[in-house]
């Protein structure tokens, strides 16, 4: 399976562990990051309670800063206890994506600058 993002076609490459899967951009080579890992965590039961399960997705490019490659990393996690309502998640999911697309985000991100 591939995904699309931003216009972009990211091709499955590997299984890194058996709860996590790689694939990789346009722009990858030997030298060059353009990747995106998804990760499950399964939740872990106690006596009393069912637990907490986790997600993540992390999106890695490389990019040349006087002449040495360096790594730009975005990474979001989410994680919720077994049980929670699935719209509730879902609601979670896209409160979090329309931040990550909001104004105050692009400036804390682009500018190191928190908005009050």
């Amino acid at each position: 399976m591939a995904l699309t993002i931003s216009t972009k076609t990211y091709n499955y490459d590997t299984n890194p562990t058996p709860d996590s899967a790689r694939y990789i951009g346009p722009a990858q080579t030997a030298q060059v990051k353009d990747l995106v890992v998804l990760k499950r965590q399964a939740p872990k039961a106690t006596k009393d309670f069912a637990g907490v399960a986790r997600a993540s997705e992390k999106t890695v490019k490389s990019v040349v800063i006087n002449g040495i490659t360096r790594d730009l990393i975005a990474e979001t996690t989410f994680s919720y206890p077994v049980g929670a309502p699935a719209g509730d998640v879902t609601a979670l999911r896209a409160d979090h994506s329309s931040l990550l697309a909001s104004a105050p985000t692009q400036t804390l991100v682009d500018n190191a600058k928190i908005s009050y």
